[in-house]
């Protein structure tokens, strides 16, 4: 199996009761702001990132950022790594045994500062093999309307 990643982008990450997450305002592709500059409280971040069984993570690590800017870089410890893949393979049904894992990867980039349009770029580096995990268009609203009037 091919590994791979992907990345919802949203406001807020809120833990429930029970253990759940909820993603507040999901952003689909593009983040228009107001007026330059503008100052969010924050930008989160969810990625995923998936493996064969096969084939488990020894090393992960995230990166957020644009062409000529770091946002954010969070590395995890080989044994938290491990310690999650464990988990997942003696939580599995012994007569359904897993063919892959996923594991999930949360940051916020606090506060996020926006005074130029840019694309920002998610990758997660496993194993040393870099992986595209996904980007959002980040502009502003009325370049965006002039754009789209052309």
């Amino acid at each position: 199996m091919t590994r791979y990643a992907h990345t919802l982008f949203c406001d807020d990450i809120r833990m429930e009761v029970g253990g759940k997450s909820s993603l507040m305002g999901l952003y689909h592709g593009e983040l228009l702001v107001p007026q330059n500059p503008t100052v969010l409280p924050k930008l989160c971040v969810v990625v995923t990132v998936v493996t064969g069984s096969d084939n488990p993570f020894k090393t992960l690590s995230m990166t957020i950022a644009s062409k000529d800017r770091l946002f954010a870089e969070q590395i995890m410890p080989a044994d938290a790594v491990e310690q999650i893949q464990n988990h997942l393979r003696s939580s599995s049904d012994p007569e359904d045994p897993i063919t892959r894992m996923a594991i999930i990867l949360q940051m916020a980039i606090s506060p996020f500062v926006v005074d130029e349009a840019f694309t920002l770029k998610v990758f997660v580096t496993a194993d040393g093999e870099k992986l595209p995990a996904g980007r959002l268009r980040v502009n502003f609203a009325a370049s965006a309307q002039q754009e789209g009037s052309r």
